[in-house]
């Protein structure tokens, strides 16, 4: 008796140690936090991937079965911000969760629901979109989704594509023209970023559009996310033609014009990148031309 009382006494020691020593999140369940900052601090010392599993686990509970320090939990997530500028919204908009894509989509609607806002800016001034653009950026050695001939493919895809590019921010419904149009420091809106980069989902340019994207924006160098599209090296010519008619479908006729004749900061149009880029024989040429049949390319300009 005397060995198993012992033998119980060292198990229990171990187990006492074995918590004190677990992550910081077992203090979640108990009553050692007292307040929100304290929570705060402790969290932003903390891998950012382990504060989304268990954010998702208490997220999980019924509203009405949580713990008041659950509650809290959730409260400082949605408030914690990281020392990179970066909120957990933002940095769970960027992350890529192979393994659970519903866990990403269902964590980042709790945030909101615990008062993470879809405005609030990193430290280059980008918010939830803008992040959620980028994370859509083509790794250079993979070969793009779509190309011309998978037109008939594309269009069948966008109606499907359609609710799911900003399914993980709310309901499209929440998102206003503010921060659709929100510009970076780099005065950058989301459809800059997604005409330049997002090669892989040109879905996601059809809906920044549909959503109240303007076109017209210029960014820091005076360029309009066309100017942008037809002057990136980095695309393909069959991903540059098929944005820019998702572009041109997805913009009111009557203003293509006025979009055709804005010029950049060293007066360059779209068009004049077209002709140095494709060639005036070109589809993209022709395209550009159409919007404007009195537009005539000229030399460009560089900012160098």
């Amino acid at each position: 008796m005397k060995f198993m009382q012992k033998f119980k006494n060292i198990f229990l020691l171990f187990l006492i140690f074995f918590l004190s020593q677990n992550f910081i999140f077992h203090s979640v369940f108990s009553m050692e936090i007292d307040n929100l900052s304290d929570l705060k601090e402790k969290l932003q010392n903390q891998d950012w991937r382990q504060t989304y599993k268990k954010f998702y686990k208490i997220a999980l509970i019924r509203k009405e079965n949580r713990t008041p320090n659950q509650i809290l939990f959730l409260q400082a997530c949605a408030e914690l911000v990281y020392d990179d500028g970066d909120t957990l919204l933002h940095k769970v908009a960027k992350f890529v969760d192979s393994k659970n894509i519903d866990r990403k989509k269902f964590v980042i609607f709790h945030l909101q629901d615990n008062g993470a806002q879809v405005a609030d800016r990193d430290n280059y001034g980008n918010n939830i979109i803008h992040n959620h653009v980028i994370r859509h950026t083509p790794s250079k050695k993979r070969k793009p989704f779509y190309t011309l001939k998978e037109e008939k493919q594309y269009k069948c895809r966008k109606k499907l594509n359609e609710k799911k590019v900003f399914s993980p921010l709310k309901r499209v419904g929440d998102l206003n023209e503010k921060d659709i149009n929100a510009q970076n420091d780099m005065l950058a809106t989301p459809l800059h970023l997604a005409m330049s980069t997002a090669s892989e989902n040109t879905a996601i340019v059809y809906n920044l559009l549909k959503n109240g994207a303007n076109p017209k924006i210029p960014d820091i160098n005076g360029r309009t996310a066309l100017h942008r599209l037809i002057a990136n090296k980095n695309l393909s010519l069959d991903i540059k033609l098929l944005n820019l008619k998702v572009l041109l479908e997805g913009y009111p006729q009557e203003k293509r014009a006025q979009l055709a004749k804005i010029q950049d900061n060293k007066g360059n149009r779209a068009i004049d990148f077209a002709k140095f880029y494709h060639g005036q024989g070109s589809e993209i040429f022709q395209l550009i031309k159409q919007m404007d049949a009195r537009l005539k390319p000229k030399k460009i300009k560089w900012f160098f």
